[in-house]
């Protein structure tokens, strides 16, 4: 599962520097070079890594075109996730050409004392990158498929929610780091704690409902992205064990 782990790494630094720089061409520059800088630290150079590598670069240059051709048009939400979902599968499914982790990452955890593998250790740092911008790529194109984001230019449910875009990955986050720790139940409080922290917001959308957004406009863009956005740190959690 190391190329996985590598694939997310990738697309989740491309994520970054494209959203810092507002530049296409700089995530599909930073997905290759992640992928190769990895690669070197990994010690994944046999030829079934290889293979697997070159399909994680070509997913992340894929994934970040993709993605900013439907931000720019505001349509065609499901080819990246369809690229993003078809490559992670295929790199699990072929998962068993890929040699174990070695090379500097395969070391650093006996430097620091921490009682756990390359590979998770790998797989750890890729699904925590997935959770951040990538994460809410992923919930925003989740929403656009269903249609529950209008047009540009016209009022979005978002605009009821503030904070989304940094609660998302918070959220994913908290819910990630306490399943590691084994603290699933409490990552289970999180999720009830949010939904009970929003209920007001969403039920005062009721004496409001102006500028073309209505109460069950915004209901559906908080289930749908917030579904979403469990299910994507759920997996997460899921991978890293």
């Amino acid at each position: 599962m190391s190329a996985l782990a590598v694939m997310f790494i990738a697309v989740g630094l491309a994520d970054i520097g494209r959203r810092l720089t507002e530049r296409q061409s700089v995530g599909v520059v930073i997905a290759p070079v992640s992928v190769i800088g990895c690669a070197g630290f990994a010690g994944l150079w046999h030829f079934g890594d290889v293979v697997l590598l070159l399909i994680a670069a070509a997913a992340g240059v894929g994934w970040v075109v993709l993605c900013a051709r439907a931000e720019r048009t505001g349509a065609h939400e499901v080819a990246p996730l369809v690229l993003f979902g078809g490559a992670a599968g295929l790199l699990i499914v072929l998962s068993g050409w890929a040699s174990d982790v070695a090379g500097l990452i395969a070391r650093w955890p006996a430097w620091v004392g921490l009682s756990v593998g390359p590979d998770q250790l790998l797989m750890v740092v890729g699904v925590v990158m997935l959770q951040l911008v990538t994460g809410n790529l992923l919930v925003r194109l989740v929403l656009g498929s269903v249609g529950a984001i209008k047009p540009e230019g016209e009022p979005q449910p978002s605009d009821k929610l503030k904070g989304g875009r940094l609660l998302g990955p918070m959220e994913r986050l908290l819910i990630l780091g306490l399943g590691l720790a084994g603290q699933l139940a409490a990552a289970t409080a999180v999720v009830a704690a949010k939904s009970i922290v929003r209920f007001p917001e969403i039920n005062a959308q009721k004496a409001r409902e102006n500028g073309g957004i209505g109460i069950d406009e915004v209901t559906e863009y908080f289930l749908v992205g917030s579904f979403a956005s469990w299910i994507l740190a759920l997996g997460g959690l899921a991978l890293a064990h």
